[in-house]
């Protein structure tokens, strides 16, 4: 009796868990859920878990390529964490913007300097160039979060996932696991091995 209980708990616990996971107005998945829903999308979650035992494993998933109609909505939404896409298009205005003031004003200083390069050259040491901390770092750290979700992104959803899929991995939770846990080596190796 005790088996079957427990049989019974962790099967709550789990449809629990899947509402909490499809729910977007929680606190925890609210900004992360696909802001713009799609034909093949399902409207309820346990129509998910059904159509994707139905049809089989990764049939009925939302596309995360989609990217919403306004760049400001992807910002308030935090779309581009998730769309690379949207990710790409920020990273670019404020490239866009730095290159038009270099173009037209060159002789004056560029305020989007900050968010680009490195700020406040503090002189020259043994070991290398020494930098100060500043205000405009909060720009620059900002700017490459952006940059560092945009690549993280692209190489799971267009490399790492078709690569899972291809390996013969079909259940999503593990296509994700799998994405994730090679992203980590991915940037452990590239950072290590420029020592940061």
């Amino acid at each position: 009796m005790e088996a079957a209980a427990a049989r019974r708990r962790s099967n709550s616990v789990k449809e629990i868990i899947e509402r909490i996971e499809a729910d977007s107005t929680h606190h925890l998945t609210g900004p992360f859920v696909n802001a713009s829903p799609t034909d093949t999308e399902p409207s309820t979650p346990t129509v998910t878990k059904r159509r994707l035992r139905r049809k089989g494993p990764l049939a009925v998933l939302p596309n995360p390529f989609i990217a919403t109609a306004t760049l400001w909505n992807d910002i308030i939404t935090l779309n581009w964490a998730r769309v690379p896409s949207s990710a790409f298009t920020l990273l670019c205005v404020p490239i866009v913007l730095w290159l038009n003031w270099q173009l037209f004003a060159p002789g004056v200083w560029n305020p989007f300097n900050y968010m680009l390069f490195i700020q406040y050259h503090a002189g020259e040491s043994e070991k290398g160039t020494l930098y100060r901390k500043g205000y405009g770092d909060i720009a620059f750290l900002v700017y490459y979060v952006v940059v560092f979700s945009f690549l993280r992104q692209l190489l799971v959803l267009h490399v790492l996932r078709p690569l899972a899929l291809r390996l013969g991995i079909r259940k999503e939770r593990y296509v994700d696991r799998f994405a994730e846990q090679a992203y980590a080596i991915f940037y452990f190796t590239i950072s290590g091995s420029f020592g940061l």
